[in-house]
């Protein structure tokens, strides 16, 4: 597979503290509400196009063996999936923003922050072949697979959060959708860009979990049962079941 470019950090983004924080927050603020006007434009315009239906169709052909759709109209579960999927990553880094401003942690998470919504603003890697939902899946593919990352970096962060094993179902789902190798170098570059975005010593340094409290886990958890409607409401199983240190019984 063709290497995607390095990912180089921004220096005036690069220290811990941020010396205009207001302004980055209502930057981020307003790329997640841009996020969801070019989430709600495709859905539009996908949903009165028969392109859209024909790759779902296709997808159904090549899907995973380990991933079942018992459900009667396949098609709809998969589309009403790949559209929750698209709306969940928004959502998700919404809350991860609001939760690290009162926890006093938006300099730890500014980069990470600005770089996962910016995937759906402004996408780095060309996707000539991935427009309409499909290519949303692959930016909100992205967003979630370096919020994976993340998680795994800090495992109380991912035990008290409580929807790491939905995440990554979705995840592996999502990945099978795209199709490989681009899947895969998806990965690779998720995985190269991470280091670039967060500090990771401070990060696997710092106790998230007691910067976590009633009033902060409460969305967290609506997040949760967001992601277990995402699979569940939609009949999708899968033949194993990841297990996380910690996570599951």
């Amino acid at each position: 597979c063709k290497r995607l470019p390095e990912r180089r950090p921004c220096p005036e983004k690069a220290a811990f503290g941020r010396p205009n924080a207001v302004h980055h927050r209502q930057h981020v603020c307003l790329k997640q509400k841009t996020a969801y006007e070019i989430i709600a434009t495709a859905r539009h315009m996908e949903h009165q196009a028969r392109s859209y239906g024909d790759w779902l169709e296709n997808r159904l052909a090549v899907i995973h063996p380990l991933v079942t759709l018992p459900g009667l109209d396949q098609r709809a579960s998969l589309d009403h999936f790949v559209t929750g999927y698209i709306e969940m990553a928004p959502r998700m880094l919404q809350w991860l923003h609001e939760w690290a401003s009162v926890s006093g942690l938006a300099p730890l998470f500014a980069e990470f922050l600005d770089t996962s919504v910016s995937y759906f603003t402004t996408p780095r890697l060309p996707l000539i072949q991935h427009t309409g939902m499909e290519g949303l899946l692959v930016k909100a593919y992205q967003a979630q697979r370096l919020l994976e990352e993340l998680l795994d970096h800090n495992p109380g962060l991912a035990r008290q959060t409580n929807c790491f094993n939905e995440i990554t179902h979705a995840n592996l789902l999502a990945h099978h959708l795209i199709g490989e190798p681009f899947g895969n170098e998806l990965d690779q570059d998720c995985e190269q860009t991470l280091p670039s975005v967060v500090d990771l010593p401070k990060l696997q340094g710092v106790n998230l979990a007691r910067h976590l409290n009633q009033s902060t886990l409460a969305p967290i958890e609506a997040l949760r049962q967001g992601w277990l409607s995402l699979l569940q409401d939609n009949h999708i199983a899968f033949g194993i079941r990841t297990q996380i240190p910690g996570l599951t019984p």
